[in-house]
C-alpha cells in the first residue's frame, strides 16, 4: 500500500535528508581530491558526483518507504511519455540556439570563440553522462517530491507550483554569477514556474526533465559565462558577466514561448489520438 499522505511525505523527506547526509560522507574524500586537482574537468566530475547520494536517497525512500512503483517517480499517468522528454529538450535547445545565433549576428562582440577540440569533446561526453543525473535529481526533488508533498496539504492548484518554484529559486541564489539577488531570484523563479506548471498541467516530470537537461547542456557545451557554477570548455564564452535584467527578460520570454508551443503540440497530439 502506497504511503502518500502529507505526513508520509514529511517523514520521508526527513529520511531522504538523513540518508543523503550519511551517504555523502562516503564520497567526500573522492570529491575533495577531484576539487584539489585544479582542473575544470575534475571539478566538473566532482561537482556532479555530489548529486548521486541525493538521487539514491530519493530512490530508496520512494520505493522502500512510500512503496511507489518505478514509473511513479516520473509520472502519475499509465506510462512515461518519452516523446515529452525529447520534445522539451529539443524545444528549449532550439530556442537557446536561436538566441546564440542572434547574438553572433548582432552582438558578436559579446561572445568569444573558445573551441578546443579535445576539451570540447571531453565536456560533451561528460555532460551527456553526468548532467542528466544532476538535472534529474533536481527535478525529482523539487517538481516530484516537494511539489507532490505541498499538493497533499494545499488543494489550491497554483500554490504548489508557486511554492515549488520559490524553493527551487532560493538555493540557486548561492551561484557565483548572482550579482543582484532580487532580479536573479525572479529569473530562477520564472524557470521554476515553467517546470512546475508543466509538471502539474501534464501530470508528470517528462517536459521538465527534458527542458532542464537542455538548459544545462547548452550552457556547458555551447555558451558558458564568467563565474559559472558549471565551469567547462564551451564553444563560446560570454566576455562580460551576465546581465541580471536581460537574463530575467530573456528567461521569462523563453518560458512563455515554450508554454504556448507545448500547448499547441499537446492539442495536436490529442486530436491525432482521437482520429
Amino acid at each position: 500500500m502506497e504511503r502518500s499522505r502529507w505526513y508520509n511525505y514529511l517523514l520521508g523527506g526527513g529520511m531522504i535528508f538523513l540518508l543523503y547526509i550519511i551517504s555523502s560522507w562516503a564520497i567526500i574524500p573522492l570529491v575533495r581530491e577531484l576539487f584539489n586537482k585544479n582542473s575544470k574537468i575534475f571539478y566538473f566530475i566532482g561537482l556532479n558526483l555530489t548529486f548521486i547520494p541525493l538521487l539514491l536517497s530519493i530512490f530508496l525512500i520512494y520505493f522502500i518507504y512510500h512503496k511507489f512503483k518505478p514509473k511513479k517517480l516520473i509520472t502519475t499517468q499509465n506510462k512515461v511519455l518519452f516523446y515529452r522528454i525529447f520534445t522539451g529538450f529539443f524545444l528549449w535547445f532550439l530556442i537557446q540556439l536561436i538566441i546564440m545565433i542572434f547574438t553572433l549576428v548582432f552582438f558578436k562582440e559579446s561572445l568569444k570563440f573558445n573551441f578546443n577540440f579535445n576539451n570540447f569533446l571531453i565536456f560533451l561526453l561528460l555532460t551527456l553522462i553526468l548532467t542528466p543525473i544532476q538535472t534529474s535529481t533536481e527535478e525529482i526533488l523539487f517538481r516530484g517530491y516537494i511539489q507532490e508533498f505541498v499538493s497533499t496539504i494545499i488543494k489550491i492548484k497554483f500554490l504548489p507550483v508557486v511554492i515549488s518554484a520559490i524553493l527551487f529559486a532560493l538555493p540557486h541564489l548561492a551561484n557565483p554569477e548572482v550579482t543582484d539577488k532580487t532580479i536573479f531570484f525572479f529569473t530562477y523563479f520564472a524557470m521554476g514556474i515553467l517546470l512546475s506548471y508543466l509538471t502539474q498541467k501534464y501530470k508528470g516530470l517528462e517536459y521538465s526533465l527534458g527542458i532542464h537537461f537542455a538548459n544545462n547542456f547548452f550552457t556547458i557545451v555551447f555558451v558558458n559565462y564568467p563565474d559559472t557554477p558549471l565551469p567547462s570548455s564551451p564553444l563560446f564564452l560570454l566576455i562580460k558577466p551576465v546581465n541580471p535584467l536581460q537574463t530575467l527578460i530573456e528567461t521569462a520570454l523563453c518560458c512563455l514561448i515554450v508554454v504556448i508551443i507545448i500547448k499547441i503540440i499537446e492539442k495536436k497530439c490529442y486530436q491525432f489520438s482521437k482520429n
